[in-house]
């Protein structure tokens, strides 16, 4: 899947400094009405909103833990 080669290619650019990435996420209004800078607590706060968008969110989340990682 093309996620997996990203998160492959993404792991060994050590030289890389990533200065900002933008995302469209499911985020259920009432959470989030309004831009964010995403950490731990703002990814798991959208893991409750999978059942919303079940074919999107998961991988939404999978590329956002491998950001937050560097």
């Amino acid at each position: 899947m093309i996620i997996d080669l990203f998160e492959d290619w993404w792991k060994k650019q050590q030289n890389l400094k990533l200065i900002a990435t933008g995302r469209r996420i499911v985020h259920g209004e009432k959470i989030f009405n309004k831009l964010v800078i995403v950490n731990e607590k703002v990814s798991e706060d959208l893991r409750p909103l999978i059942p919303l968008s079940p074919l999107h969110q998961p991988y939404n989340l999978q590329v956002l833990a491998l950001f937050l990682q560097k």
